[in-house]
């Protein structure tokens, strides 16, 4: 027999492993039948599913209920790790009877048994796929009825995975926090907060509180590392965070991990406060989440910034979502998060406020604070700034804007309005339309610009100096390094397309140097216009 050319073994190999990866999958998993909806309605509300009895159903629409089984002899253990599809509702059976379903619009359905140890997924397709821990009887087939599109492929819709078991030391070790969640039986919804329970590892101490959790955000709602809102009963402290009404933000478009946290740290030196944000290390019902960024809630950042709470204060935010009252032009809405007062009286000096700096009167707002904002959105050319997650505070009589938020597609990310580009600004570009105007009369304002371009100067030779956030960048690196590895083992994304990064970099560190890179582009940039 002749030798096969090198070229002739690469393009067999893959062959022959796929061929084996295949064999292996349609044993072990494989759809059994399709049925009506009659059927699989009525097997869903006896939670009996016989599928002896069960009539094969050929149906031209788009989807329909499926039903697949899933058999491994090798399955000892009385649990199983079965990955299925993201937001698809489902049912399992065994021995006829239903063990698990997972409702619409519920996620991380589970809970923690284990206290020193964690698992991380084994999965090629986790990143559209969620892990379901299943208690079965040992070696006996399950059956998983769904309702699929009829073009989803078999490997796509269900698979079985590994766990790979850690020792919770190997987490302690980076110096980050550490917030296990425990749902017990319970899972999390996006309307409204769940109980659960969490332990906080940090600086070898655990402590275990009562807590409530919610799914949080729109665009990200889609991606498969989830954001969250989470409130804690007791009241605790991490560094200089409150625990109380709290964010868990992923970062998941964001593959430099550290785009929010710059931004929110560069913000409060230009307002000298306290920075107010950290990376902590997020397990759900025993499984590696990934590493995220944990910050106060606006809704609990406000609260902590009054000083009077007998006058009238109030935060009010720019966003999508119905609005709780329209500008005096009415292209715009505010939805009121807190306030003291009765709507009317909100929506009344809000358009005040409208009123007055249209007037060129500025006497009603925080200039410094306005001005910061405008700096901080520019510098990071923050595509969703003005328009989305813009909050405004109402306090000690005057107009100021003391938070920021959401910045995952600052920073050059975006493929979106130029956002990749270090040149342009946000308030100037084809965006402006969907700007509240009275931002748009304060960036025409000559005394507000004058005062914005000296206030930038200043800030030039300190805090959004190309050290300071080339030093800041390198600190986040070196502290997260280790952790944004684990991290991208459980979200496979590094050197893949992800929606809507502009470019694609091979590894974590380029991603990091994109991001110094473009941050000193873009300042070059605004020296060249605000000088």
């Amino acid at each position: 027999m002749k030798n096969l050319s090198n070229k002739g073994i690469g393009i067999a190999v893959p062959i022959i492993f796929s061929v084996i990866i295949y064999l292996f999958y349609s044993r072990n998993i494989k759809i059994v039948k399709c049925i009506s909806d009659y059927d699989a309605e009525y097997s869903i509300k006896s939670q009996i599913l016989n599928i002896d009895l069960l009539k094969q159903y050929n149906s031209g629409e788009d989807t329909i209920y499926k039903v697949i089984k899933v058999e491994n002899k090798n399955i000892s253990d009385s649990t199983i790790a079965l990955m299925v599809k993201n937001n698809y509702q489902f049912h399992v059976y065994q021995d006829n009877r239903l063990i698990f379903l997972r409702k619409e619009k519920t996620y991380y359905q589970g809970k923690s048994i284990e206290n020193k140890k964690y698992f991380n997924i084994s999965n090629k397709l986790r990143n559209n796929q969620s892990c379901y821990q299943i208690k079965i009887q040992p070696k006996k087939p399950i059956f998983v009825l769904i309702r699929a599109l009829q073009k989803d492929k078999l490997k796509e819709l269900i698979a079985l995975t590994d766990f790979e078991e850690k020792n919770i030391n190997t987490l302690k070790k980076f110096d980050i926090p550490i917030f296990r969640i425990n749902n017990q039986n319970s899972f999390l919804l996006k309307e409204s907060y769940c109980s659960n329970v969490t332990e906080i590892s940090q600086n070898g101490i655990s402590t275990i509180t009562n807590s409530k959790m919610k799914i949080r955000g729109y665009t990200s709602l889609f991606f498969p590392k989830k954001q969250f809102s989470i409130k804690f009963r007791n009241k605790l402290k991490l560094k200089n965070i409150d625990l109380k009404k709290n964010v868990l933000l992923s970062s998941h478009i964001d593959k430099s991990l550290i785009r929010n946290k710059l931004a929110k740290d560069l913000f409060s030196e230009l307002r000298d406060k306290p920075k107010s944000s950290e990376y902590v290390h997020l397990i759900i019902n025993d499984i590696y989440e990934g590493l995220y960024i944990l910050f106060e809630h606006p809704d609990q950042e406000f609260k902590k910034t009054l000083v009077d709470t007998t006058k009238t204060n109030f935060l009010i935010q720019i966003d999508r979502g119905q609005p709780d009252f329209k500008s005096i032009s009415n292209k715009y809405g505010f939805i009121i998060r807190e306030s003291n007062k009765a709507i009317n009286e909100v929506k009344d000096k809000t358009r005040y406020l409208e009123t007055m700096i249209k007037n060129n009167d500025l006497s009603i707002i925080d200039i410094n604070s306005f001005i910061d904002y405008i700096i901080i959105s520019e510098l990071t050319k923050n595509i969703d700034a003005y328009r989305l997650s813009t909050y405004i505070t109402f306090k000690v009589d005057k107009f100021s804007i003391d938070i920021v938020w959401d910045f995952d597609q600052a920073f050059g990310l975006s493929t979106y309005h130029n956002g990749h580009e270090p040149f342009g600004f946000i308030i100037e570009s084809e965006l402006t339309k969907y700007i509240p105007s009275f931002f748009n009369n304060l960036w025409e304002n000559k005394t507000f610009k004058k005062k914005l371009i000296n206030r930038y100067k200043n800030f030039r030779k300190t805090t959004i100096s190309e050290k300071n956030i080339s030093d800041k960048i390198n600190a986040y690196y070196e502290k997260i390094f280790f952790s944004a590895e684990l991290n991208f083992q459980r979200w496979n994304i590094i050197d893949n397309e992800i929606w809507p990064n502009h470019n694609t970099f091979k590894s974590y560190k380029e991603e990091i140097e994109y991001v110094k890179l473009w941050s000193n582009k873009r300042l070059k940039w605004l020296d060249s216009q605000w000088n």
